[in-house]
């Protein structure tokens, strides 16, 4: 199956991590970004009554908290990405490029029918799965696929 068919028809549940990071629009932003990097993640979901409501990523804190000279101390809600696009677990890893591709994002949350999130997908999950399924043609490719030698290689 080629690469396009591949990422066409395989569900996001096999890239996606489950068990995302959460926090309530209530916390801490220090104790958000402290939930951030225990998870190794970039980003945590911020729920309400097991319900997503937004999205705290790293570009949040460099833009909106830092960029805006905000306190630390303040809440993750007011800093937060409000109602975030999302998709369901069994939406396609094409989906998730061309989402995340359209809205510039690094990272998309993974919700059930009720809106719980069940799990986040990166930037990073996908090429992953794109590294580990087609290791032949990504590591082969030349470092300027557009450049073609005019002379052959070798002494």
């Amino acid at each position: 199956m080629s690469i396009e068919q591949n990422l066409r028809t395989q569900p996001l549940s096999l890239v996606l991590r489950s068990d995302p990071a959460q926090v309530s629009p209530g916390t801490r932003l220090t104790e958000a970004i402290a939930t951030m990097r225990d998870a190794g993640f970039g980003c945590v979901l911020v729920a309400v009554k097991k319900k997503l409501v937004g999205i705290f990523t790293e570009r949040d804190l460099l833009h909106r908290v830092l960029g805006s000279g905000a306190k630390l101390s303040s809440r993750v809600g007011e800093f937060m990405t409000k109602d975030p696009a999302t998709l369901g677990p069994q939406a396609s890893i094409a989906e998730a490029i061309v989402a995340m591709d359209r809205g510039g994002y690094r990272h998309i949350p993974i919700v059930d029918r009720s809106g719980r999130p069940v799990g986040i997908v990166s930037v990073k999950d996908v090429t992953d799965f794109i590294v580990e399924h087609y290791p032949v043609e990504i590591y082969n490719l030349p470092p300027d696929p557009g450049k073609v030698s005019t002379r052959p290689e070798g002494g």
